[in-house]
């Protein structure tokens, strides 16, 4: 329905629709929920740009009238601060969610349109997290027998199908996270079907 909703009022946004991805908004929904459910305080997530608009207002609670303020081309800043705003696809946010009176804190990363940049990022926002909480290998308890590394922070991370199979800081990122002091006790991965990139050709498209 947003998506609709954009795509009526907005007819010239390139807003990298969520449609034939509806499934992404049932994966976060449930994995938020279970996440909540099971003692988790933090999630942090990354995506690139498809479904993305969606997420930040239909469940993580950005104001729809500032999302559309910007696709006006409206003022982020007051007049006299020197500052200049980001595109739509790279917003980000931080907020409470809660289910069933359970609360979990979920932050979405910003989006550097150098896609699946922000992987890492996420990795070590998680850790730095983790370590605030002492949580997990930073816990108190030096015997670490009632927590497991990973247990109050969870690291989702969410993949166009090209880049996944064809940038390298995928599995490099795979490959810090087994060095000591860089795991956060895996992350949760989600590899979208766009069935095909950006640098395709027509006639080799998947």
């Amino acid at each position: 329905v947003f998506d609709q909703f954009l795509g009526a009022k907005f007819t010239t946004l390139k807003r990298y629709s969520g449609e034939g991805a509806e499934g992404m908004m049932a994966f976060f929904d449930l994995c938020f929920d279970k996440s909540a459910q099971s003692g988790v305080e933090n999630v942090v997530v990354c995506m690139p740009h498809r479904g993305r608009n969606n997420l930040l207002v239909c469940m993580l609670n950005y104001p729809a009238a500032v999302m559309f303020r910007k696709i006006k081309g409206k003022r982020e800043f007051p007049a006299d601060v020197k500052s200049t705003g980001d595109v739509l696809s790279h917003l980000y946010t931080s907020t409470d969610l809660d289910y069933n009176g359970k609360n979990v804190h979920v932050s979405l990363i910003p989006n550097p349109s150098h896609l699946e940049a922000n992987n890492p990022v996420a990795v070590g926002k998680a850790r730095s997290k983790q370590l605030s909480l002492k949580d997990g290998h930073y816990s108190s308890n030096d015997k670490n027998d009632e927590t497991r590394h990973g247990d109050k922070v969870l690291c989702i991370q969410v993949h166009g199908d090209a880049s996944f199979a064809g940038q390298g800081i995928i599995p490099e990122t795979f490959q810090l996270s087994h060095l000591p002091n860089y795991s956060v006790g895996g992350s949760i991965h989600l590899v979208t079907n766009n069935q095909i990139g950006y640098t395709t050709p027509q006639n080799l498209a998947r």
